[in-house]
């Protein structure tokens, strides 16, 4: 509830004074911002009004009748009472009518324990029914391989369809029918194909809509939460992990004050099974058999730390030094690791290679050149989103609801634009969109103003700037040219490809200005230590030594003479710096199968082993250092005229436009959503449910 500094009014809710600052508050919003229990079922505080369950019934003094706090605004000196005998006569009729056709299933319910119709019940519930008549029964919808559905229970709150309309950008459910024979469904039966599909679980009082698959898997009562972040987004939404022994059941969403959401996208929400399929959970090393088949045996910590001692002593004695000796950083990587990753190659005098085909911004001093210059908690105030290269959608969930929410709110508004560049999303994006081209000569139309949405930068105030980390080649000349037509008045924001990106761009650990392809063309690479899973393959290195640390078998892993195995971010508790520059942190569900260690303790205990000669020796001293750098205080990087300044400085020292291909198409980052790393690829229910909007040909994967 925001408030001002001026006072608005006095309402008394069961006789004790409440001062409010904002009269455009409901009934409510009111009580439930002071801890005032008022029973619902439709509302939501994400959605719009309904006012349909009648649940949240109250007294006004004065009125001929009672009214629903819902949608009731206040207003300065009303008398409102939630807890006089009409009230709680009136809800006792309403929730027994809820009741009438409801089945009495709570034993064998994935909702119940969970359930708010159960909760009201306890409190307004009668022990018996005067219901005699036979129940009705409605037909089971299809709604995808996510979302189970038993429409019998259903008490037509209508979350659901004000959620698909108003968040997801898919309104496919309604209602049809009337009185006794009315049902929520689909106009035209099919899957539900976005990507907040999922939230329907949540946002469901009843048992009507749960997780096909946790179905039948534990009750509520017997999990336990352990709070965590979505480390597949770079955003690092709060997500929320029920466990039940040593297994994760179910990952729901928690509130991001950051972000101010509490949805999450399908793909974090059902990828869990993927972090226990194709585990490594020993350190093997591989043996060639005599025809020419590769077996593996396994072997002790103490053994792999010895074997990569001798190979960094063989390598020393043959070159005199440990140019052949590199490391590449994965895509899911901690802070922790990162930095003490950077430690050991500057001890070592050896270099750490970019794995992610994403450019390496010319200047990370800068904090501004790779984080979001632009709250994202702020984002629905923009009137003007200048997109190029980057499917908002898949790369950044939250950051597409809240454009989409703030592009919805006045429809009529004409101040309100999008204008994008790059592939046609299609379907699968749900905000309308100036769609002007796939060249970058588009793009160099519009910064040399030559175009007519150079009109619209120029005159329309408080608007930003998206790409993403492939696309920004020439960071500075796109900085310089933006600024000049919007007189420094339009932030530039880069989304990243993965999280660790961040934290090895704030460390400056990948010293190399060259892709990993392009790096081994020019460079001799005699040891490869690959830490953690990638995208990136590297089974072309005929001579190469390879490494393999990481927690999951991919291709990476076939081809390595030794791999040791390591820790999901469920296994672990560690830091995360996302997009923003907040620093969250992951906190341990479950521990690691086999003998499986976190990356850090990896690191830590070969770089004691091998006697390496790193600042830090101990976990204590990098978490000391990480305080004194004020990594956990860092709550957001502005933006400033001062970093665009410099970057005007460093475009003007070349011919801005003539580095940029004129002919060249912008090509997507993302061809597949449920594919964008090894956890998402491992994972059963998202795979399955890939196959059937392949099949079903929903929307084009690839544009």
């Amino acid at each position: 509830m925001t408030q001002s500094n001026t006072l608005k009014g006095i309402v008394f809710i069961n006789g004790k004074p409440i001062y409010t600052y904002n009269k455009a508050l409901t009934i409510l919003e009111l009580g439930s911002f002071y801890g005032i229990n008022i029973p619902r079922f439709c509302y939501h505080a994400r959605l719009s009004i309904a006012g349909n369950c009648r649940m949240c019934l109250v007294e006004i003094y004065k009125s001929f009748k009672p009214v629903i706090a819902c949608s009731t605004p206040i207003s300065d000196g009303m008398e409102v009472y939630t807890d006089t005998a009409l009230i709680k006569h009136s809800r006792e009729h309403v929730l027994e009518f809820l009741l009438i056709n409801h089945p009495l299933d709570c034993p064998i319910c994935d909702q119940g324990g969970e359930c708010d119709l159960q909760d009201q019940a306890i409190i307004y519930g009668s022990d018996r029914g005067r219901f005699r008549e036979t129940k009705r029964s409605v037909q089971d919808k299809y709604m995808g391989p996510f979302i189970k559905t038993i429409m019998t229970r259903c008490i037509h709150c209508t979350r659901c369809i004000r959620f698909t309309s108003e968040i997801a950008g898919e309104p496919i459910l309604g209602t049809h029918g009337r009185g006794k024979n009315t049902e929520i469904g689909m106009y035209i039966e099919r899957a539900v194909t976005s990507i907040f599909s999922g939230n329907l679980i949540d946002i469901c009082p009843v048992g009507a809509l749960t997780s096909k698959p946790f179905a039948f898997s534990a009750r509520s009562w017997e999990l336990r939460p352990v709070d965590s972040i979505d480390i597949l987004d770079t955003l690092g939404n709060f997500i929320r992990i029920d466990t039940r022994g040593s297994e994760i059941v179910r990952i729901s969403p928690r509130y991001n004050r950051n972000l101010d959401e509490e949805w999450i996208s399908d793909k974090i929400r059902f990828c869990y099974d993927g972090l226990k399929t194709q585990r490594l959970t020993v350190p093997l090393l591989r043996k060639s058999t005599i025809s020419g088949q590769r077996s593996y045996i396994s072997i002790s910590w103490q053994q792999s730390f010895q074997l990569i001692s001798q190979l960094i002593l063989q390598t020393l004695i043959s070159s005199s030094s440990l140019k052949g000796f590199k490391f590449a950083l994965g895509d899911l990587i901690d802070v922790e690791t990162t930095l003490l990753l950077k430690d050991i190659t500057h001890s070592l005098g050896v270099e750490a290679i970019p794995l992610s085909p994403a450019a390496k911004i010319s200047n990370n001093d800068l904090r501004g050149n790779y984080l979001f210059n632009t709250k994202v908690k702020y984002m629905d105030t923009i009137n003007l989103y200048f997109i190029v290269a980057t499917n908002v959608v898949w790369e950044a969930p939250i950051l597409s609801l809240k454009i989409s929410r703030n592009v919805s709110t006045i429809k009529r508004d004409f101040m309100k634009l999008i204008g994008y560049i790059g592939p046609n999303l299609g379907s699968n994006n749900f905000f309308a969109y100036k769609h002007m081209g796939l060249c970058n000569s588009i793009l160099i139309a519009i910064l040399e103003g030559r175009h007519y949405f150079s009109t619209y930068i120029t005159l329309i105030k408080n608007n930003v700037f998206f790409s993403n980390s492939l696309f920004c080649d020439n960071f500075p000349i796109l900085v310089h040219f933006i600024n000049k037509i919007t007189n420094c008045k339009m932030p530039v924001n880069i989304i990243q490809k993965n999280i660790n990106s961040i934290a090895a761009k704030e460390f400056n650990v990948e010293a190399s200005h060259m892709f990993f392809n392009k790096f081994i063309k020019k460079h001799r690479v005699d040891i490869l230590y690959v830490v953690g899973n990638t995208n990136t393959s590297v089974h072309h290195l005929a001579h190469t030594y390879l490494i393999y640390q990481g927690h999951h078998g991919d291709e990476n892993a076939t081809n390595a003479f030794l791999l040791l195995p390591s820790s999901t971010f469920t296994e672990k508790s560690s830091l995360y710096l996302t997009n923003e520059g907040v620093c969250n942190h992951t906190r341990q569900a479950t521990l690691s199968p086999g003998v499986a260690k976190s990356d850090f303790d990896i690191l830590l205990a070969l770089s004691l082993y091998c006697n390496f000669n790193t600042t830090f020796k101990k976990p204590n001293e990098l978490l000391l250092y990480l305080t004194s750098r004020g990594l956990f205080n860092i709550s957001f990087s502005h933006f400033s005229n001062n970093i665009t300044a410099i970057l005007t400085k460093q475009a003007k020292a070349t011919m801005p436009l003539n580095q940029i291909n004129r002919f060249a198409s912008v090509k997507p980052s993302i061809y597949n959503f449920y594919s964008t790393d090894i956890i998402s690829r491992k994972s059963r229910i998202l795979q399955l449910a890939l196959n059937r909007k392949r099949e079903h040909n929903f929307y084009d994967l690839r544009y």
